[in-house]
């Protein structure tokens, strides 16, 4: 059975509206005046100011599993990990993604990237044409 998941509360907003679709950016302008950090009804922290989120990027206290917050389920992934999993998993596998590892692997990276849009006209949704198959 497939979960359904309730966007506009976890979001704090529906990005299907179409009020939405026609202007997001007045969306955005309205949380940018508000130059604050700010909690959905979901848990997630919403900010529009670069700063501040770097300044939460790096603050423990904003992690992937905040006390009193639901979690949903979804695919133990390494990027939804905190340290110190997080950092010993990083470590391990830095070493696999330096430059010139990530730079070796372009050509056969552009040839399947080739092979999923060899096919593909007019307007696409590159989710699920490229994203999703090429995983």
């Amino acid at each position: 059975m497939k979960a359904t998941v309730d966007v506009p509360s976890i979001l704090g907003f529906d990005p299907a509206d179409p009020g939405f679709l026609a202007d997001p950016y007045a969306h955005y302008r309205r949380l940018d005046a508000a130059e604050a950090l700010r909690r959905t009804p979901g848990g997630l922290w919403v900010t529009t100011s670069y700063e501040l989120c770097g300044h939460v990027l790096r603050d423990a206290r904003f992690g992937h599993h905040p006390e009193g917050i639901a979690q949903v389920p979804r695919r133990r992934s390494f990027l939804t990990l905190d340290p110190p999993d997080h950092t010993r998993l990083r470590r391990l596998v830095g070493k696999a993604f330096t430059a010139r590892m990530v730079e070796r692997l372009r050509p056969r990276v552009e040839a399947v990237v080739d092979e999923l849009l060899a096919d593909v006209r007019g307007e696409v949704d590159l989710l699920e044409t490229l994203a999703y198959r090429y995983r």
